[in-house]
């Protein structure tokens, strides 16, 4: 576990690599069953979980990242709803096993919401937002940079000087003349 705090918000990265607990592995097991019909078995077995901080007891959101058939590290990762009778998958991506959350709510189309950062091939991610009841996906260039790789990151240039008003023109955009 990983804690990045910024004087906006403190920022918590886990890693998706706690065993399924036994009181989910029925209901797992059904949600492979479905999207995974060719190896559901061999998929239960190789599935992991984030069981830190109470997401899936506290607020009913499963991550889960199946360790089998994966791809350069990238394996099947599903954001799912627990329900009573069983689990509702809601995002399904292709991702590392790095999740990261944020403390702070930032605005998105007029609404407070809570970014999800879960880590892709080398820098890359993918930015997911709880909005409403339906996730907004948004993909992230270089979101989980190293502070290595920022400090080569050459410095962007800078903007040209702007031309200085002249003295009638200040006095125009402070509205003094006629």
């Amino acid at each position: 576990m990983a804690v990045a705090v910024s004087p906006v918000s403190a920022q918590i990265a886990l890693t998706i690599a706690d065993p399924v607990l036994d009181d989910l592995r029925a209901r797992v097991a059904d949600l492979l069953r479905s999207m995974r019909p060719a190896d559901p078995d061999i998929a239960l077995d190789a599935t992991r979980i984030i069981d830190d901080h109470g997401l899936w007891r506290e607020h009913g959101t499963l991550i889960l990242r199946v360790e089998a058939n994966c791809r350069d590290g990238l394996c099947m990762t599903v954001i799912a709803q627990v329900t009573e009778s069983g689990l509702v998958s809601q995002v399904t991506l292709n991702a590392d096993n790095l999740v990261a959350f944020t403390d702070y709510s930032f605005p998105l189309w007029g609404e407070g919401a809570y970014p999800i950062h879960i880590k892709g091939a080398g820098s890359t991610g993918t930015v997911l937002w709880l909005r409403q009841g339906s996730w907004v996906v948004e993909a992230c260039g270089d979101c989980f940079m190293s502070a290595e790789e920022r400090a080569k990151r050459p410095s962007p240039p800078p903007s040209p000087p702007q031309p200085s008003p002249t003295f009638e023109e200040f006095r125009r955009s402070l509205g003094l003349d006629p």
